[in-house]
Order: C-alpha cells, then structure tokens, then sequence
C-alpha cells in the first residue's frame, strides 16, 4: 500500500519534521485491492456526510464551535473509535464526504468509494494531510486541504482554530444542499 520512498533528508524524525508526498510511495493496484477486500459492499451513490471527531482531540480547539455550521450542512458527528471494524466499513462505504481534524481516521478512506471527497482540517505548518492526497489518489478520490494559522507557527502539530463562518462558506460553495 504505502513503502517509504527514498530518503529525501537525513535523520529523517516524524515528529520533528513534516512527512513530504515523495517520503512515501503509493500502489494504484495494491490500495484497490486493499481496499476492495477491506470494503466489498462499498455504495454506488453515496449520500452520508461526516464530521469526523475524537474524543481526545487536541489540535483542532474549537471542533464544538464547528459542529452545528456542519450538522446544518448535513454532516453527522462520527466518532470513528465508538464504532468496531463492520460498522466503520459501513459507514465509510456510504460516505460522499467526510471532513475533519487530519490525523489515522483519514486511512478509512480505504473504506470509502471512489469519487467521494475527503476534507483533513490542519494547521498552515504541517503537511500531514499530504499523505491522504496519495491515497486519496490511488482510489479515484478528492481531497480538499483546509489550512489554518497553527496557535504555534514553530510547531508541526501545533493546535488551530478552523473559522466557522469561511469553513461554512466553502462548503456552501462545493455542495450545496
């Protein structure tokens, strides 16, 4: 699925620096593979729209303030970590888009169809959500990077705010309701 590339920096350190879209190689025929053994069910006309949360989130600080400008766009809380295997792969399979914090719950895009959108919200100084783009890629999937002024602008996985009111208008802009 995915295999380090070649190393483009010495002592390369994930937490210290930023993963770049060359640190890794993606495979078009193992990712669908992958993903059609993990998924087989995946739905044809998806409609779900998530909000992807966690309970322990500390990057993304106003994810409450973001909630009701979502629900009222049609997208539904998902807390990925309540929810066993099946039920993941159900509910990804159904999804049109799914939208949140950047970070693990983004590899479920293995469980969702091809031409759905995947929305990773990240500060302006990490490049994290580049990895999904790969994957994304690899599955005939979209994916749109909101960036935003990380609280510390040194540190790579330093905690944002998203603005409701732009998060809110660029969403109206791509699906409207």
């Amino acid at each position: 699925l995915v295999v380090p590339g070649l190393p483009n920096r010495i002592k390369y350190d994930p937490m210290q620096s930023n993963p770049k879209p060359e640190d890794a190689l993606y495979s078009r025929i193992a990712t669908a593979a992958i993903s059609s053994s993990l998924n087989p069910d995946i739905c044809e006309r998806p409609r779900a729209r998530f909000f992807l949360r966690r309970r322990d989130n500390t990057r993304l600080l106003n994810e409450e303030e973001l909630q009701p400008i979502l629900v009222a766009r049609g997208f539904t809380p998902l807390y990925p970590e309540d929810h066993d295997f099946a039920t993941q792969c159900k509910l990804f399979g159904q999804a049109e888009v799914v939208l949140g914090a950047a970070g693990a719950a983004f590899t479920n895009l293995l469980l969702m169809p091809p031409q759905s959108t995947a929305i990773p919200l990240c500060n302006s100084f990490t490049t994290q959500s580049s990895v999904f783009s790969g994957l994304a890629a690899c599955l005939n999937q979209r994916t749109i990077h909101c960036h935003t002024p990380g609280i510390d602008s040194t540190q790579t996985f330093s905690p944002y705010r998203i603005d409701p009111a732009s998060l809110g208008v660029i969403l109206d802009l791509l699906f409207p309701i």
